[in-house]
């Protein structure tokens, strides 16, 4: 399943078929795309990417989304959400708070307080699930201009591919949308999409948290 999900999503950048990769990716990650597949347009690049042999792909993670989606856009740069939002992160939990004061407060790895975290699990909060995982391929890539190619890189590699559920205020909500035919009528539809692929943005964002926590300290 995750191997032809790779593929389309491979199929839908290099005939930069907009449409699809709104269906295929999360919107911070089909806008990322969107914006760089124009951006080599114009300049008169085209990518073409091959995928061969996709063998089965192996789980790494499966990781908490906890709070509003607003602060987990990666499109957004995460010095500025950390203006707006407390962030508290281990291997299994990413979770926000809007901050209560202009001047902020600590943020950290690790689990946060226990009554922010019995809050944060409150029926009412967003929720989000992401699952990780590694594509092992034989992967060629191109870069073209006028015809010609003007760079190129192939091998086997192990290609890191991440499947979110849409964010639903509460996990009574996720179940319905995916257990309760006669609810999920007014919830967004439950589907997985991409929200990272060649480690564009989704997977480094714990990282690129934790980095910043380093720093704020």
């Amino acid at each position: 399943m995750v191997g032809v999900v790779l593929q389309r999503v491979v199929d839908a950048i290099n005939s930069c078929d907009y449409d699809a990769l709104s269906q295929l990716m999360t919107p911070p990650m089909a806008k990322i795309y969107k914006l760089a597949l124009a951006n080599m347009k114009a300049q008169g690049y085209t990518l073409r990417i091959e995928l061969q042999d996709i063998a089965p792909s192996t789980l790494e993670a499966v990781v908490m989304y906890l709070g509003l989606p607003e602060s987990f856009d990666t499109t957004i740069p995460v010095a500025l959400r950390h203006q707006k939002y407390e962030y508290w992160l281990n291997d299994s939990l990413l979770m926000s708070e809007k901050r209560r004061s202009s001047s902020g407060g600590s943020a950290s790895s690790g689990l946060p307080p226990t009554a922010t975290l019995l809050s944060a699990l409150d029926a009412k909060n967003w929720k989000s699930v992401q699952y990780r995982f590694n594509v092992p391929a034989n992967v060629s890539i191109s870069l073209r201009s006028r015809g010609k190619v003007v760079d190129s890189d192939s091998g086997t590699m192990e290609i890191p591919l991440a499947l979110n559920t849409p964010f639903y205020e509460g996990m009574l909500k996720l179940y319905d949308a995916v257990h309760n035919k006669d609810k999920a009528a007014h919830l967004e539809p439950f589907r997985w999409h991409v929200s990272d692929l060649f480690n564009i943005a989704e997977c480094n964002e714990h990282e690129h948290i934790r980095q910043h926590l380093q720093k704020a300290k």
